[in-house]
């Protein structure tokens, strides 16, 4: 009986000798790792998540300026869309959205936005990005059925 006493008890001095000699090494790796600045994957989840979240019938898709990231892709189950700058300002002055929603660069937001940066509403951003939302005025086909049912009345 004390043959197996003694086994057990060697066992476990055993594990506890090898946590003890591992305890340092992994104390080591997670300092390193929290000094080293790792930073958190690049995803565009929770953009994607904010925009779906508000969006409203009428409303544009999301819209990247400049290149768009695979996760973006993926999380709009691809709905997101991909333009240029010089896109998006031909976008902002055409017919067929009421608010459109825009995914900069946030090193490029004062020269997408430009003029319109008081129009546009920051609705999150990330370490790459920033969502912003921008009210269109309505467009003359969104008039022109008001403006018909006001002119049939005063017949």
């Amino acid at each position: 009986m004390e043959h197996y006493e003694k086994s057990g008890l060697g066992a476990w001095s055993r594990v506890r000798s090898g946590a003890v000699l591992l305890a340092p090494v992994l104390i080591t790796l997670f300092v390193f790792i929290g000094v080293s600045g790792v930073k958190p994957l690049k995803t565009e989840k929770q953009l994607i998540g904010r925009y779906e979240s508000i969006q409203q019938a009428g409303d544009g898709p999301i819209f990247y300026i400049g290149e768009m990231p695979f996760s973006a892709r993926f999380y709009s189950l691809g709905d997101a869309v991909e333009i240029t700058s010089t896109e998006f300002d031909s976008l902002l002055e055409a017919d067929g959205y009421a608010r459109v929603f825009a995914v900069i660069p946030n090193h490029a937001v004062d020269e997408v936005l430009g003029p319109r940066a008081t129009d546009a509403q920051k609705l999150g951003e990330n370490e790459r990005y920033q969502l912003f939302s921008i009210d269109l005025p309505p467009t003359d086909s969104q008039n022109d059925p008001v403006d018909s049912e006001l002119n049939s009345k005063n017949d």
